[in-house]
């Protein structure tokens, strides 16, 4: 939460509408890619 707090204090996020001033919610999304298939070298 702090890094979040610093990034938003340094003005790191600008919008359209103008730089974020605060947090309102932080999600961490994880996303996992298998392989499935190993096109045959030329």
């Amino acid at each position: 939460m702090n890094v979040m707090n610093s990034l938003i204090a340094g003005g790191i996020f600008l919008t359209a509408n103008g730089a974020l001033t605060g947090v309102r919610d932080i999600k961490v999304i994880e996303t996992t890619t298998d392989d499935l298939y190993d096109p045959p070298q030329a």
